[in-house]
């Protein structure tokens, strides 16, 4: 824990990415989340786009 919040947000942003980029997961077949998003097809959201409301 630190009471500075700059040096708090780049603690977290260096632990999301180790987390997200580095670290395998167990429940993921010890993959990184990266790797198993990069090969996931994608799906439209569904969700309609605000930039068909703009004038």
């Amino acid at each position: 824990f630190t009471p500075d919040v700059i040096q708090f947000n780049r603690n977290l942003t260096e632990w999301l990415i180790e987390y997200n980029f580095y670290r395998p997961h167990n429940s993921l077949n010890n993959e990184t989340p990266i790797k198993i998003t990069k090969v996931l097809p994608m799906y439209p959201s569904g969700t309609i786009s605000c930039f068909n409301f703009l004038i």
